[in-house]
């Protein structure tokens, strides 16, 4: 959350809540914040001080000291995030793409595994994000928000699919808060076969999900 400004878990407010839902009287909600997120996020957004008086809102540019974008500022960071490239993680995600893009199963296959690790799928979360105004809900369980992760592994239907399999029912859920934190985990734990398996049930659930929505009665190919 320090550099990347984003939560380390997966928030339980709905996506479009915005932070002063998270202020009462000049001060954090302290019972509705620990509710809501990851202990590590809970740290982080409580030691943000909160002004004394109402200010209003207005865009800010972190990477300058007076909040203001220029194309200096804009260059520097472009230059630290390239140079960010060889760092330990950023090999760890080259060796990943390269042992990704080798696997042997369709094209197809890989690209919706790119998409899926970008959380590029158009579920609903994202669609939302994009600006529709649509109902966030899953289209197939209607008991949860319908992210990636959640189309993909934690909805009942997706379920069903993942306790028929032995890798699938032994592969650990609560420390994969994100589907990109579950493609992670599962590239480290097991062999190249049961992982071109493992991609080849997203493939089917996420067929499966998209014959319901739209009503056909097609097999995968």
């Amino acid at each position: 959350m320090e550099t990347t400004f984003k939560i380390y878990g997966q928030s339980a407010l709905d996506i479009t809540s915005s932070v002063s839902e998270l202020i009462e009287n000049g001060r954090w909600k302290e019972n509705l914040i620990q509710r809501s997120f990851l202990s590590k996020d809970v740290e982080y957004i409580q030691s943000i001080p909160l002004p004394q008086s109402n200010l209003l809102d207005k865009l800010r540019w972190h990477y300058d000291k007076k909040g203001e974008y220029s194309a200096r500022s804009g260059y520097r960071l472009a230059v630290r995030l390239r140079d960010a490239t060889i760092r330990p993680d950023n090999a760890h995600k080259m060796r990943w793409w390269k042992y990704m893009w080798n696997l042997d199963m369709p094209p197809k296959i890989k690209i919706f595994m790119w998409r899926t690790f970008h959380n590029l799928l158009p579920v609903k979360i994202n669609m939302k994000i994009r600006g529709l105004s649509i109902d966030t809900n899953c289209p197939i369980c209607n008991e949860g928000y319908e992210t990636s992760m959640h189309s993909l592994w934690s909805c009942p239907n997706a379920k069903n699919v993942w306790n028929q399999w032995e890798r699938g029912r032994n592969l650990t859920r609560d420390r994969n808060n994100h589907i990109q934190d579950l493609i992670s985990h599962v590239y480290e734990t097991i062999n190249e076969a049961d992982f071109i398996f493992l991609f080849l049930l997203k493939w089917m659930i996420w067929h499966s999900r998209n014959n319901t929505i739209f009503g056909r009665n097609q097999r995968p190919k």
